[in-house]
């Protein structure tokens, strides 16, 4: 009885290794990725119910190159209702070393408009990228960020477009 359970023992040693092995090669072999632990959140004064949308930002180094990273939600979009939220809705992305805009202006754009309207709820996640250098195609050294903003147009409110700033993500060393 003692040998048996040892034997189920050390299998499930085992294949927990072999298991934990496999899941380690198939990371990049020099991965980080930093996200904010909480969401930028606003309601919005939208036709019909209110919209909300949360949005995190999170930046990547993989093998020495940058990404920027945004996920979030939003509920009360439009989905059956006959009239669209919003005339436009736009994260803007750019990926920052120590707190500036990294090589020029690579602000990037994701248009949910699209989405929010035709859906009363969703999620979303996109990666951008990858930014490179001048030297190499690698990052410099430094403390690398993601920040952005929304750049949004209600429907049918008569004041055209208005910007949301968002709290960029940690930093990450490279």
């Amino acid at each position: 009885m003692l040998r048996t359970r040892s034997k189920i023992s050390t299998l499930l040693t085992a294949t927990g290794l072999a298991l934990a092995s496999s899941v380690a090669l198939t990371t990049p072999a020099h991965a980080a990725t930093e996200c904010g632990s909480s969401y930028n959140v606003r309601y919005f004064a939208t036709p019909g119910e209110n919209t909300s949308v949360s949005i995190r930002l999170c930046v990547q180094i993989i093998d020495g190159l940058g990404y920027r990273k945004v996920d979030g939600i939003w509920r009360d979009g439009s989905g059956s209702l006959e009239i669209d939220k919003f005339d436009n809705f736009d994260i803007h992305l750019q990926l920052e070393r120590n707190d500036a805009v990294y090589w020029g202006n690579n602000n990037i754009a994701l248009d949910l408009t699209a989405e929010i309207n035709g859906s009363e709820s969703g999620s979303f996640s996109k990666t951008l990228g990858p930014s490179y250098s001048s030297t190499g195609g690698k990052l410099p050294s430094g403390k690398w960020t993601t920040d952005g903003f929304v750049n949004f147009d209600i429907n049918n409110d008569g004041e055209g477009g208005n910007n949301w700033s968002l709290t960029g993500s940690p930093s990450i060393a490279r």
